[in-house]
């Protein structure tokens, strides 16, 4: 009994301790105390720098937010991972509310009719919001072609008017335009623009009238015009708006483009029509698929983390459109994994043997390699984000929600997310190399180079098991070599703080516009050799797992030790000062820490969600501590769940929760003991569940 008392009492000893100040470095980053949580162990040394390497990403600028980080969709995943677990407000005065962020963005980010989720938000500064940055026509090498109204002195750029009316160009930074006679059009002639190279056009329109417009073409083989060759749309907006034209769905856009006309569909008014126009752009195909998986899983983080009912309600349907997207669109529910169709993402090469121009797109985060049709990542965030449908479809049922008008109900979501697992995590796998390929393009052709981020994103999303697992990390671990391999053994982790991203030396499989991969030596660049410091968090989450928690903290603690070389030394950017090694702000390299890799801030959160153990889910917050034997103890102060923050500590047999801050009087229960208020209980397990009554 006495010995409870003493564990008990250094638990809460524990908790409320400070770091030792001797073992503080003179480069830690100035985080008030009441505004920021604070993991702790008995191994101080480590604490210092495993709080201080989250606090420096996380007060980062830019930092792990939706809109003061990357604003494209697929971090949001991220994102939530990283936030979702403090009380972010207490940061609103630093611009970092970012959990109030995550909320708007997931409330307002744009879905197309059919249920795919765009990349950027609407207040994002990039123009085509729909899907990535690049390929843009500029890369055509003149196959497709754009007009921009934004100056006089473009005029009207090869456009004219046909019917009858009168222009100005450049005034407010657009092409305005006054139709006054019954049919008159606007047109371009004596194009050349190769269909495939524009599967989108973007259309950037304003009309004084809520009308229709026609968008009509003809090609080198269909050289007049044809009802056939056409598409409406409707312009409810008198300043413009971009329309994305998703064109490639029409059998008779194809060959060369030789005419495009644009027609109000209307009878002419007596004060005829006013458009304005801004810009009509070809667009290449730049969605990316994961953005769906990413839209669904911050959701539901989100929704299991803060318990927000009036959020899911409002949600609720665009995540089911997300969804059925994901299983109708994409081929899920058909294929028991998605394929994704969209032009140049085939998973074919798009420089080589030579150059083909449209070709090779990139589907994901890894956006120079054409991991296009049948994806390994893409289908690994879809397991997963199938298992997160399962409970939210649970949650809006107990809120009453309508039903899935998709008929796509919890069950049928954990059924499919059972079948994906097992069909993909079976097609992917090479039973002879000993881990996943990256894809299989349209050809049949298996594409594989030590895809180290797509194996461990693959392990921790449901694709894989144990002995999936083993195998995967005797090759990382050196313990065997895959023939053909540039990288085997202890060269794996050359780079300490993240296992390089591929292990075999890629010059042929990219995006077009990556011409010239030779050029740049092995271990150059982040996705042949070099590495992104956020595998890091699969790396330790999937050791935690499949191999040992002491496996996870050797490795947690050799990068910790490199953190702290790199910080004695100044900083990233004085550590590794050659040119060409660190990637970011506008320059390519080879390794990815600083700068856009704002999903830096995962790597020690490793300790919350793998050695602590804690989870929101369905039915609370879980903890389930899985020490190292370094350690007797571990824990975090400023944990927030459910409107209430809380400090968290564990040994090997106890659990101790106390409730520091409820300012809404909220009554939890744990170990089935019921309390309001703040509170302290300890529990004798090893897992325990929270729950907000």
């Amino acid at each position: 009994m006495m010995r409870c008392i003493l564990v008990i009492i250094a638990l809460i000893m524990l908790i409320n301790a400070a770091p030792a100040q001797n073992l503080n470095k003179h480069w830690q980053v100035p985080v008030p105390s009441s505004q920021f949580p604070k993991f702790f162990s008995s191994d101080l040394k480590y604490d210092v720098l495993l709080n201080d390497f989250f606090a420096r990403h996380y007060l980062a600028s830019p930092g792990p937010g939706a809109y003061t980080g990357n604003q494209q969709t697929f971090w949001r995943e991220w994102n939530a991972l990283s936030t979702i677990w403090m009380d972010t407000s207490k940061n609103r005065a630093l611009g970092r509310d970012y959990n109030a962020d995550l909320k708007h963005f997931l409330l307002t980010i744009q879905l197309d009719p059919d249920g795919y989720v765009y990349t950027y938000p609407p207040t994002s500064e990039y123009r085509n919001k729909l899907g990535w940055p690049f390929p843009d026509y500029t890369h055509s090498q003149g196959r497709a072609k754009a007009w921009d109204w934004n100056s006089a002195d473009v005029g009207q750029d090869g456009w004219k008017i046909e019917g009858g009316g009168t222009t100005t160009v450049g005034d407010g930074g657009a092409w305005h335009i006054l139709l006054v006679e019954q049919d008159a059009y606007i047109t371009a002639e004596n194009l050349a623009i190769e269909a495939y190279q524009s599967p989108y056009l973007i259309i950037g329109i304003g009309c004084s009238h809520h009308i229709p417009m026609k968008l009509e073409w003809t090609t080198d083989k269909e050289p007049e015009w044809s009802e056939d060759n056409m598409v409406e749309f409707t312009v409810n907006n008198a300043r413009p708006v971009d329309f994305y034209i998703p064109i490639y769905q029409y059998p008779g856009w194809q060959g060369t483009i030789t005419q495009l006309r644009l027609t109000p569909v209307t009878v002419m008014p007596e004060d005829g029509i006013e458009l304005h126009m801004d810009r009509v752009h070809c667009a290449y195909d730049t969605r990316h698929a994961v953005n769906n998986t990413s839209f669904i899983l911050a959701n539901w983080r989100y929704y299991l983390w803060t318990g927000d009912d009036d959020f899911l309600k409002k949600n609720i349907d665009r995540i089911r459109l997300a969804a059925h997207y994901l299983r109708s669109q994409l081929k899920g529910d058909k294929e028991s994994m998605v394929v994704i169709p969209y032009w140049g993402h085939d998973g074919t090469s798009g420089m080589s043997p030579k150059i083909r121009t449209g070709y090779g797109l990139g589907s994901d985060y890894w956006d120079l390699l054409p991991m296009g049709h049948k994806s390994v990542y893409t289908n690994a965030y879809y397991v997963a984000a199938l298992k997160a449908m399962a409970d939210l479809e649970d949650a809006a049922m107990k809120l009453a929600a309508k039903p899935n008008p998709y008929g796509e109900d919890a069950n049928s979501f954990r059924k499919q997310a059972q079948a994906v697992a097992k069909k993909a995590g079976e097609f992917f796998w090479d039973s002879e190399k000993g881990r996943f390929i990256g894809c299989e393009d349209t050809t049949g052709k298996r594409h594989d180079y030590g895809f180290v981020f797509a194996n461990m994103e693959a392990l921790y999303y449901g694709l894989g098991d144990a002995n999936k697992a083993k195998s995967i990390y005797s090759w990382l671990d050196g313990e065997r070599t895959i023939e053909g391999d540039t990288s085997t053994g202890k060269d794996i982790y050359k780079w300490r703080f993240a296992p390089r991203a591929t292990t075999k030396r890629n010059t042929d499989w990219y995006c077009w516009l990556w011409a010239n991969p030779s050029s740049i030596p092995w271990g150059g660049q982040v996705q042949d050799g070099g590495t992104a410091a956020y595998l890091s968090f699969y790396d330790i989450m999937n050791r935690i797992k499949y191999k040992s928690p002491d496996d996870a903290y050797a490795r947690l603690k050799s990068i910790l030790d490199w953190y702290s070389e790199v910080w004695d030394a100044g900083g990233y950017r004085e550590y590794y000062m050659e040119p060409g090694k660190l990637q970011g702000a506008g320059s390519p390299g080879a390794l990815g820490i600083d700068a856009e890799f704002v999903e830096t801030t995962l790597v020690p959160l490793t300790f919350l969600y793998g050695f602590l153990g804690i989870e929101a889910t369905p039915d609370g917050l879980m903890i389930e501590p899985k020490l190292p034997s370094a350690l007797t103890q571990v824990g975090v102060r400023g944990l927030y769940y459910r409107g209430a923050e809380f400090a968290i500590a564990a040994t090997n047999g106890k659990i101790t929760v106390k409730c520091t801050r409820n300012p809404e009087n909220r009554t939890f229960t744990i170990g089935g003991r019921r309390s309001a208020g703040t509170f302290e209980r300890t529990v004798d397990a090893t897992y325990a569940i929270l729950r907000a009554d």
